[in-house]
């Protein structure tokens, strides 16, 4: 499941992923993406991942394969907020698709990246 979170700023696509993340969940994220890319140069992702995230489908990996490949160079920066051991392997393997610098944070350093995402134009 994904849930578009709000409180980021506005080139900040910041999503919460729970449970298991499906196709329909990245279609969600890609519209997000697209939509904020009608009012800026590039955008930013801020992927958080719930105590309860258990994967996601091999559909929705190939979405997000697909965001990555049609949206090079307009992602310019990635965060990813787990401490969920399975959440940091997907988010490793989001990691080597993304042409964009990806960070990796626990969730009790949330504030760090924050500053991260917010304070660095790649």
């Amino acid at each position: 499941m994904l849930m578009l979170l709000n409180g980021f700023s506005e080139n900040i696509v910041a999503v919460k992923l729970s449970n298991t993340v499906n196709s329909d969940d990245i279609h969600q994220l890609l519209s997000e993406v697209q939509q904020r890319l009608q009012r800026f140069a590039t955008v930013k992702i801020w992927y958080e991942f719930d105590k309860d995230f258990c994967g996601m489908t091999l559909g929705s990996l190939w979405e997000e394969a697909t965001l990555a490949l049609f949206h090079l160079t307009d992602i310019s920066r990635v965060v990813i907020i787990s401490d969920n051991k399975q959440a940091i392997g997907t988010a490793n393997t989001l990691a080597m698709m993304m042409p964009c610098p990806v960070e990796v944070f626990a969730t009790g350093k949330a504030q760090q990246a924050y500053q991260w995402i917010c304070n660095h134009d790649a």
